[in-house]
């Protein structure tokens, strides 16, 4: 008799529990169903997210590009223009034959100190090895002054810079392996700094 009396109270316990399972099962149902919009809400934002800071960083790296680029023309057409100039001096207004004092020799002076304080450490090499080919700063002509100029952090590695005149130019961080310095004047130059020296 007393397992009898047990199985109704076992019967309504499973029945419960079976209840219970169910309001459970809805609960998480409901809770799939609210968390669903959510994750995808989430998802989209994050996905937004990373785009932005994907296209930020194209911008900025187009950003830089466009403005190396605008720096490499700049480099160029100040190295261009001046390289026209004495050309067109040595052409046209003797500029070689001039005297200390010629107006031709003092423009040339001038622009050339200018350009090299605006160029780069290629562009200041590039001037250079011009003026020392076109015999210009070196040879006993010395015809353009490279006192107290402006030669900082040049590439001037292997260049023939013999018998140039450069008293008091700054040189500070120029590279200077392997250059060529044979009877140059060199009192009072800048030679502070990361330099690579080795010369000859």
């Amino acid at each position: 008799m007393a397992e009898t009396r047990e199985q109704p109270h076992i019967i309504e316990e499973t029945r419960e529990q079976s209840q219970e399972r169910k309001q459970t099962k809805n609960l998480w149902d409901w809770l799939q169903l609210l968390l669903l919009p959510v994750l995808l809400v989430a998802g989209i934002l994050w996905l937004s997210i990373q785009q932005n800071q994907l296209s930020l960083q194209m911008n900025s790296q187009q950003h830089d590009t466009a403005l190396q680029i605008a720096n490499d023309q700049q480099q160029a057409a100040i190295l261009t223009n001046y390289r026209d100039h004495i050309s067109n001096m040595l052409l046209h207004d003797k500029l070689r034959e001039s005297k200390q004092m010629d107006t031709v020799r003092l423009v040339a002076q001038v622009e050339t100190l200018a350009a090299l304080r605006e160029l780069d450490p290629d562009g200041k090499a590039s001037l250079m090895r011009f003026l020392y080919e076109a015999k210009l700063i070196n040879n006993d002509f010395h015809v353009i002054n490279l006192s107290e100029a402006d030669i900082s952090g040049a590439h001037l590695s292997n260049m023939d810079l013999r018998d140039t005149y450069l008293f008091g130019a700054n040189m500070h961080g120029a590279d200077l392996r392997a250059i060529n310095l044979t009877f140059a004047t060199l009192a009072y130059i800048d030679l502070t700094g990361p330099i690579c020296v080795a010369l000859i």
